[in-house]
C-alpha cells in the first residue's frame, strides 16, 4: 500500500498524512499515525474474503465503511473463502448488482498465506451493468438489474410505438375514406398521398380490426348529424 497510496490518494489526503508524520517524527509529538480515507479516491474495493476477521481488519486499516465492504462480505456469505478467486467474485458482484461507471477506480487487495499481499488498481474504461450467473440471485431486486431490464426492453417499446403509430395512421386512412375527415382534407391530403403506398400492406393486415372501429365512428357521426338537424 505504501507504493500504491501516493498514486491514488487525493492531494488533501497526502497533505494530511505528511503533516501528521512531520509532527510525529520531526516535532516529536505523540499522536497516532494518520490513516488516509481511501473512499475519497476509490469507488470500489475488491478485498480478499478470507474470513470475517480479515475483512474487518482491512476495513479498519483503510477506514472503509460497510458499503465498501459489502461486496466482499457477500462473497464470503454466499460462496465462502474461494481462495485467490474471491476478489474476482467480488468484481462480479459489483458488475452485477451495483454496476461500475467509466472512470471508476477499483482497489483490488489479495491476501495470501503468511504476510503475502498483492494490490492492484483498476480503472473502468466503460460502464458495466452485466448480471453474471453467479450473482443473478442477488441482482434480481437491484436497481442495476432494473436498469438493465429497462434497456433490454427498449426494442420492444420501440416496436409497440411503431405499431401504435401504424395503427393510428391506418385508422386515419380509413376515416378519410369514410369521409370523416373531409374538413381536414386540405391538410391531410398531401400527407395521405405520401404515406398511402407504405400503408397499403398494413391496411390489409389491420382491416379486420379497423373496419368495426370506423363503422362505429361513422354511425356516431350520423347520429350526431340527426340530432343537430332535429
Amino acid at each position: 500500500m505504501q507504493k500504491i497510496a501516493p498514486k491514488i490518494l487525493t492531494t488533501g489526503e497526502i497533505i494530511k498524512y505528511a503533516a501528521t508524520e512531520i509532527q510525529r517524527k520531526v516535532l516529536g509529538k505523540k499522536m497516532p499515525a494518520y490513516k488516509p480515507q481511501f473512499t475519497k479516491c476509490v469507488e470500489h474495493f475488491l478485498i480478499h474474503a478470507g474470513g470475517a476477521k480479515v475483512l474487518d481488519g482491512i476495513g479498519k486499516e483503510l477506514q472503509l465503511d460497510e458499503y465498501a465492504l459489502e461486496p466482499s462480505r457477500m462473497v464470503l456469505h454466499d460462496y465462502g473463502n474461494v481462495s485467490s478467486s474471491t476478489t474476482w467474485y467480488t468484481m462480479g458482484y459489483l458488475e452485477s448488482v451495483r454496476g461500475t461507471k467509466k472512470g471508476d477506480k477499483l482497489l483490488q487487495i489479495g491476501v495470501g498465506s503468511g504476510v503475502k499481499c498483492g494490490v492492484n488498481v483498476w480503472t473502468a474504461v466503460r460502464d458495466v451493468h452485466d448480471v453474471q450467473d453467479a450473482w443473478a440471485h442477488r441482482a434480481t431486486d437491484s436497481s442495476v438489474l432494473k436498469q438493465r431490464r429497462s434497456r433490454s426492453n427498449i426494442g420492444s417499446h420501440l416496436v409497440m410505438l411503431a405499431l401504435f403509430v401504424l395503427f393510428a395512421a391506418v385508422v386515419l386512412q380509413y376515416a378519410a375514406n369514410a369521409g370523416l375527415l373531409d374538413r381536414f382534407e386540405p391538410v391531410l391530403a398531401p400527407v395521405q398521398k405520401a404515406l398511402a403506398p407504405a400503408f397499403e400492406p398494413a391496411q390489409q393486415l389491420m382491416q379486420p380490426l379497423v373496419t368495426p372501429l370506423v363503422n362505429m365512428l361513422t354511425l356516431g357521426q350520423e347520429q350526431v348529424k340527426q340530432l343537430m338537424q332535429g
